[in-house]
């Protein structure tokens, strides 16, 4: 997961609970929250059930379009000249 996004590029928080941020599920296209909600062998942690294989869905700002780098999806805003 790329922590350090580059310059015009920018986490994109998750537009279901706010706290998250969207990340790539390693196991398939999916856009998920990084706080997916999940249990475990009766464990259980998260809260968030944000998860599409729509990027479309994925709120982005004006001028804004969605970028992979590394696995990890970015807002990226082009330089304004």
């Amino acid at each position: 997961m790329a922590l350090n996004p580059r310059p015009g590029h920018r986490h994109i928080p998750c537009p279901l609970c706010t706290t998250g941020t969207i990340r790539m599920a390693p196991d398939s296209a999916a856009l998920r929250c990084s706080n997916l909600k999940w249990t475990h062998d009766g464990f259980s942690g998260g809260h968030c059930t944000f998860t599409t294989r729509d990027y479309s869905s994925v709120p982005l700002e004006p001028g804004e379009r969605l970028v992979i780098r590394d696995f990890s999806p970015f807002a990226f805003a082009p330089p304004v000249e």
